[in-house]
Formats: structure tokens, sequence, C-alpha cells
């Protein structure tokens, strides 16, 4: 019998972490294996112009700082699906660097040979998201498996 292997996209906001609880206390089965996804980004607030004279070790300092951010992030997320009573052995973190996420959750999903991947979504408007892009719809129209985006609410039922 083939292993059943989640790709839970996460990043540090609150629709990230409903949908994590949302999948830990509606999806997640004994023996599925969780692989929670985080894509380190470079702060967005530094300028284009900035990044082209940042020395290697400047980048070096700020993917560090991201590292960092990641560990704190990760352990708040494993508690939380231990909460969800989600065995700690099921979950294991994969930390991806690159420009844009999607592209990284799709890979990261084909890489692992996931069978679904869930993530969640800012619920942008339509306007905004076709000016910036969604993750959550590239993962859709991309991923080889089934997506699951949960909706931000205030409370998972």
């Amino acid at each position: 019998m083939e292993e059943n292997k989640v790709i839970v996209a996460v990043d540090a906001s609150a629709h990230s972490k409903n949908a994590v609880e949302y999948y830990a206390r509606h999806v997640h089965k004994p023996g599925y294996k969780i692989y929670m996804l985080h894509c380190i980004e470079v702060p967005t607030d530094i300028t284009s112009a900035q990044k082209q004279f940042m020395t290697p070790a400047s980048v070096e300092n700020l993917y560090k700082e991201e590292k960092e951010k990641t560990k704190t992030l990760d352990d708040q997320l494993k508690n939380l699906l231990i909460d969800c009573k989600v065995p700690e052995g099921d979950i294991k973190f994969i930390d991806k660097c690159g420009l844009k996420p999607g592209e990284i959750i799709v890979s990261a999903a084909k890489e692992y040979n996931a069978t679904m991947i869930a993530m969640g979504t800012r619920g942008m408007g339509k306007i905004r998201r076709t000016i910036l892009g969604s993750v959550s719809d590239y993962v859709v129209h991309h991923a080889h498996c089934p997506v699951l985006v949960c909706r931000y609410a205030d409370k998972v039922n």
C-alpha cells in the first residue's frame, strides 16, 4: 500500500495556521505523512536596487534571519498539530528557497509524490488577485494532485 503524503504549504500568516488546523481536524488520518512546506523569501521591503548591490554576506545574513523565523514557525505549527492529535512522527518540515511560492509548492508536491496539497488563501478580491496573482490559483491550476484551499475563518469548525 502506498503511503499518503500531504504537502501543507505554510507561512507565518493566520490564514496558513487556519489551513493547518482545518487539515488536522477534518482531513488527516492515521498513517498520513505531513510535509510542512515553507517557501523562504527575501523580505519584500528590500527594493530591487538594494538587491542588486547586496554583498553575498548580507544575502547570507538575510537568509539566516529567515531560517530563524522559520524555526519559530515550525515549532508553533508542530505544537498546533500535536494539539490536534497528529502524532509527531507524522510531521516533517521542508524549507525551499525561490522566487515564486506557487511553483515551489507544485514542484515539492511532485518531488515528494504527494497525494494532496493543503493551503490557506488570503481571500483577495478579483482585481487585486488579477494584478498580483494568487499562489492558491497557481497551485490549483498546476498541481498533479488534489488541492485543499482553506478560506480564512475566525474559528475552525
